[in-house]
């Protein structure tokens, strides 16, 4: 998806979120998003973020798991984990 379907998804379904209720989104990086041609838009941190603020939410934990961000690159698996919770 890219980033614009994303916040409009997001929009239908915020409000379903109680107060404080959290958001996880999960996103491949490097080679994960390189070894699938269905994944059409790179979503790093940055993008994760945009999409929060653009959807009332405020991030509260970002990580790159299982692995270091620097295995990105290299390790097909290895994703970022971007929790949110909704801006009361």
């Amino acid at each position: 998806m890219l980033e614009e379907e994303v916040v409009k998804l997001l929009g239908t379904y915020i409000h379903l979120l109680k107060p404080h209720g959290q958001v996880i989104f999960i996103t491949p990086q490097e080679s994960g998003f390189r070894s699938d041609p269905t994944h059409i838009q790179f979503v790093d941190f940055t993008g994760l973020r945009r999409i929060a603020r653009q959807s009332a939410l405020l991030v509260v934990r970002e990580f790159s798991f299982p692995f270091p961000r620097s295995f990105g690159r290299f390790f097909k698996y290895n994703e970022f984990i971007s929790v949110s919770r909704r801006i009361e």
